[in-house]
């Protein structure tokens, strides 16, 4: 059956991983590349010039960085999920969800704070089985530091670190300082360089312009439908997996309580007066493990396949052209 082959042996799905790339992404080759990397929410991209972010090239980049990013999942999912969803189905989740951001026209620089974000939750997961734990959740303020310089919105992510700390094991004040340590870090070196460079002024600008109020752009019909089906997929899963019985575990329960809790604060972001398309992203990662907690719980075979096959072609149905 389909969904036996999504969740066995990892050689066995790098056949079909191919395949989900092609048909999420394939409307990008025959509308042109859309991805902007736009330097207005990043501070270390302030000081490159213009034409840095006007070659098709950056767009490659970031299809490459969403399949990087996918395979690192299937390890994430083998270290913290095997036991209830196997290897690559979040992968799988990923690569249909991410496609659509391609029309969004999303801040490439988020990408690759994505990319950190996964390293990021690799520290803090790791907080429920140790005792001293100390080394992760600085390496996790640290990492989040960096991923802000890249894209300044993903300062949330230091919320989020906070939560989960709270979250996975007794509160600890020295931790919640340790991880500020961490994330401060970043931002000492950079001034430095900045002011060594005599950049300090690009730097403050940059700073206070993404203060600024920024409206989020909701006209385009076809992000206002991704947006609705893609809520109420995740309104679902959600539900599916809290009634199925797959949260049993606690470790899972808390992870589970952990990507639900940074999807509400980046939701609550997007209806704010703060934000960008960019912001679209940081939820690919949470909800694919959300959406796969619900497939996964799914016994029966067929209607899982037939809900996999479903998620398929309506991404990529998606991104059929209507006369635009």
């Amino acid at each position: 059956m389909f969904s036996n082959l999504i969740k066995t042996s990892v050689p066995t799905n790098f056949i079909f991983i191919p395949f989900f790339v092609l048909t999420g992404f394939w409307s990008v080759f025959s509308d042109g590349l859309k991805i902007s990397w736009s330097k207005n929410s990043s501070i270390l991209f302030s000081v490159f010039p213009d034409e840095f972010f006007n070659n098709n090239l950056t767009s490659i980049f970031s299809i490459l960085l969403i399949i990087v990013i996918s395979i690192l999942l299937i390890s994430f999912t083998t270290e913290h999920f095997h036991g209830i969803m196997g290897n690559v189905l979040p992968t799988v989740i990923f690569l249909m969800i991410s496609s659509q951001l391609i029309w969004v026209t999303s801040q490439g620089t988020s990408l690759i704070s994505v990319l950190l974000f996964l390293f990021i939750i690799r520290n803090i997961f790791r907080v429920y089985h140790q005792a001293n734990v100390f080394n992760l959740v600085f390496n996790a303020g640290f990492l989040t530091g960096l991923s802000v310089i890249i894209y300044l919105p993903s300062a949330l992510l230091l919320i989020y670190c906070w939560f989960t700390i709270t979250l996975l094991k007794q509160f600890n004040f020295r931790e919640f300082l340790t991880v500020l340590l961490g994330f401060l870090l970043p931002f000492i070196f950079t001034h430095a360089l900045f002011f060594i460079f005599g950049k300090e002024q690009i730097l403050f600008n940059t700073i206070y312009d993404n203060i600024k109020l920024i409206s989020f752009n909701y006209l385009n019909y076809k992000l206002i439908v991704w947006l609705l089906l893609f809520s109420i997929l995740l309104l679902w899963s959600a539900i599916n997996s809290s009634i199925s019985g797959v949260l049993k575990k606690i470790a899972i329960r808390r992870y589970f309580y952990s990507f639900m809790f940074l999807i509400l604060i980046y939701t609550a972001s997007l209806f704010s007066v703060y934000d960008d398309k960019g912001m679209l992203v940081f939820m690919l990662i949470p909800a694919a493990y959300i959406i796969s907690f619900s497939i996964a719980s799914i016994r029966n075979k067929t209607v899982a396949d037939v809900t996999i096959i479903i998620l398929i072609v309506a991404q990529t149905f998606a991104q059929l052209h209507f006369g635009e």
